[in-house]
C-alpha cells in the first residue's frame, strides 16, 4: 500500500498550496526564504491535522460493522460518484491564468513570516475538500493494520512527501539565485495551465470509480 500512497502524495505535491504558490513566490526577484519555509511548515501541520480528524472519523466507520454495504451509504456514495463524475466531465476549461494572477497579486510584495503563515491556513482552507487524492490516501491509511502510531507516523510522512517538490525549488532557488527567476517564472505559468484541468480529470476518475462501485452493490 505504500507505492500508491507516494503517487497521490505527489499528485498532492501539485496542488495550488503545495507547488503553486511556493513557485510565484519564488519567481519573484529576491525572495526572502524564511517566510516561504514558515509557509510550507504551516500548510504540512495543516494537512496532517486534517488528515488525524479524518482518521479518526474512518475508524469510527470501519468500526461499525456492515456499514459499508448499507443501502442508504450506498446510495450516498452512487450520488457523490455521479456529482464528481458530472463536476470532471461537464464543468467550463478554467481560466488558466486565473489562479495565478490572483496569487501573484497577494505575493507582489515581500511578505512577513506571520502573513505567510496566514496564507498556507487559507490556501489549506479553500482546497483541502478538492484535495480528492488526499482524501483517499487517509482512507487508504486508516484501513491499514499498523496501529495508531504508525498510521500516524505514514500520515505525517506523507504530509512532508507533499511538500518535498516546493523544498527541492528553494534549495534550487538558494543556489543559482537570479538565474533561476525566468525559468521558475515559465514554470509557474505552465503549472498555473495545468493544474485546474487535472484536478477535473481526477475529479471524474475518482466520480465514476465510486458510482461504478455503488452501482455494482446495489443492483448486480
Amino acid at each position: 500500500m505504500i507505492l500508491p500512497l507516494i503517487g497521490l502524495a505527489l499528485i498532492d505535491a501539485t496542488s495550488t498550496g503545495t507547488l503553486l504558490i511556493p513557485l510565484l513566490y519564488l519567481a519573484r526577484p529576491r525572495p526572502r526564504l524564511a517566510p516561504l519555509l514558515a509557509y510550507l511548515a504551516v500548510i504540512t501541520a495543516f494537512y496532517f491535522l486534517v488528515g488525524i480528524a479524518l482518521l479518526a472519523g474512518i475508524s469510527m466507520i470501519v468500526e461499525a460493522d456492515g456499514i459499508w454495504d448499507a443501502q442508504p451509504v450506498l446510495w450516498g456514495q452512487l450520488i457523490v460518484g455521479i456529482a464528481l463524475a458530472a463536476w470532471g466531465i461537464f464543468s467550463r476549461t478554467p481560466d488558466p491564468e486565473a489562479s495565478a494572477r490572483k496569487w501573484r497579486r497577494r505575493l507582489d510584495r515581500d511578505l512577513p513570516v506571520p502573513v505567510m503563515m496566514s496564507l498556507a491556513l487559507g490556501a489549506g482552507l479553500i482546497e483541502v475538500a478538492s484535495m480528492l487524492p488526499y482524501l483517499a490516501a487517509t482512507g487508504i491509511i486508516g484501513q491499514m493494520d499498523v496501529g495508531l502510531p504508525g498510521r500516524l507516523l505514514i500520515l505525517a510522512g506523507y504530509c512532508l512527501l507533499m511538500v518535498v517538490p516546493a523544498l527541492v525549488l528553494v534549495v534550487l532557488r538558494a543556489r543559482l539565485g537570479q538565474r533561476a527567476e525566468a525559468q521558475l517564472d515559465r514554470f509557474a505559468q505552465w503549472f498555473s495551465r495545468q493544474a485546474d484541468v487535472t484536478l477535473l480529470w481526477i475529479a471524474a476518475i475518482v466520480g465514476i470509480w465510486l458510482g461504478a462501485d455503488a452501482w455494482v452493490r446495489l443492483f448486480m
